[in-house]
């Protein structure tokens, strides 16, 4: 969700030395649509379902890291719709977003399709854009499997774009 959040912040920035660049690790812009009428119809399932348990083991690739993570595993109807609502309010954000551009997704993600990231992408007017594709990890690409490719190709483009 951070990846939704700064698209949002960053296409609210009014002056143009608020943001050198931005950065996107696998933005949550989208979900499936069981995913879409489950948080639109929580109203009536949420207070009966109660906190739901979210396992993804194909979140996390690397079993060591996957063990290490304490930032998933529950959700309740009401979260969920807003996720969705963030995510579409990142959406729409994307056409604002002018800086300089970092998107980085894992085509093995199983919380976003590349297809969301490259209509991401394609929505974004900077003018100077990149989409990356992160290999050996899932969704949370920054502990995974080939994060160190992550963090080198996040801090050359962080570099570049410093003043």
């Amino acid at each position: 969700m951070g990846g939704a959040i700064a698209a949002i912040l960053a296409a609210e920035s009014t002056e143009a030395t608020d943001i050198e660049s931005l950065v996107l690790i696998a933005p949550y812009l989208d979900m499936p649509v069981t995913a879409r009428i489950a948080s639109a119809t929580h109203w009536i399932w949420g207070r009966a379902a109660g906190v739901r348990k979210s396992n993804s083991p194909r979140s996390i690739l690397d079993p060591e890291e996957r063990k290490q993570n304490l930032g998933y595993g529950a959700y309740t109807g009401r979260l969920l719709y807003e996720l969705w609502r963030i995510a579409a309010q990142a959406r729409r954000a994307l056409r604002d977003v002018t800086v300089p551009t970092l998107l980085i997704q894992s085509k093995a993600d199983p919380r976003i399709a590349p297809s969301v990231a490259e209509r991401a992408f394609a929505t974004l007017p900077a003018t100077e854009k990149k989409l990356s594709w992160a290999e050996g990890g899932g969704h949370i690409i920054t502990v995974d499997f080939g994060r160190e490719k992550v963090f080198d190709e996040i801090t050359g483009w962080i570099v570049k774009h410093q003043p």
